[in-house]
């Protein structure tokens, strides 16, 4: 079960990325565009923009394991999840919801510590 706290922290955490090692320990890099915890407390769904999959299904079908390592501007607070893939599916409208809730935060932030316009 994921504790209360860490849950708290990635409904306001901005940045993510995912880790996959393929069957010759070759690890790759994965940008997650958004992130739920899902009503169990235990699992996770992560949303990967397809630009970032280059052989994460293949890596994950391979061993099932999977990295992922989130970080909140600008404290740079950190946590990272190891655990296993359990399976994939195609985008709906609530998983476009989470990614513009994480691609705005993600501008504020940004603009924030930059100091540009609020529009941006």
């Amino acid at each position: 079960m994921i504790p209360e706290k860490i849950i708290h922290f990635l409904d306001g955490a901005t940045v993510a990325m995912g880790g996959t090692r393929d069957g010759n320990l070759v690890s790759r890099a994965h940008r997650i565009s958004g992130w739920r915890v899902g009503p169990d407390d235990q699992t996770m769904t992560c949303l990967v923009a397809e630009g970032f999959t280059e052989n994460l299904l293949a890596s994950l079908e391979d061993n099932g394991q999977f990295a992922f390592t989130v970080c909140d501007m600008p404290s740079h607070e950190t946590y990272q999840f190891k655990g296993t893939y359990v399976g994939s599916r195609a985008i709906d409208e609530n998983d476009l919801a989470v990614f513009d809730r994480y691609r705005r935060r993600f501008a504020e932030r940004v603009s924030e510590l930059f100091g540009f316009p609020e529009d941006r």
